[in-house]
């Protein structure tokens, strides 16, 4: 309803990720989300994907409200929702990052951001491709 436009850019040739199925669903999920929710009509989500380094990679950046200075640092604790997210009464638990962050790094990845108020947020994934937690 929102008319966002979604771009992908996956490289071609990715193999599986030998990871937790279920949890990286849920990082991309809430990663996607996230994107979805904060990003304003007629607005713009990317999405890419490579494999390089020995590490798969993947960014979610979209045009969206972006994350004031002054919450940056608290954005991956529990139950935390930027101010202006709550000023826009968006539905949130504020538990999606600390969940993505916590499967990231349990599969031995980092998962970090970019933000800037009005101008959109991006968020980063890198996983290990040695990776031998499969389910």
């Amino acid at each position: 309803t929102k008319k966002i436009n979604v771009k992908k850019n996956i490289a071609k040739g990715i193999p599986p990720y030998r990871g937790s199925r279920a949890g990286i669903s849920k990082v991309l999920e809430n990663l996607f989300d996230n994107a979805v929710t904060y990003t304003k009509e007629n607005g713009e989500v990317v999405i890419r994907a490579w494999l390089e380094g020995g590490a798969f990679h993947l960014i979610f950046r979209d045009n969206g409200i972006g994350i004031p200075e002054g919450d940056q640092a608290s954005i991956f604790s529990a139950f935390f929702r930027a101010g202006n997210a709550v000023e826009q009464k968006n539905v949130g638990t504020g538990l999606g990052l600390l969940v993505a962050k916590n499967i990231v790094e349990g599969h031995g990845g980092k998962i970090w951001f970019e933000s800037e108020v009005g101008k959109g947020s991006s968020f980063f994934v890198d996983l290990p491709t040695d990776t031998h937690n499969e389910s």
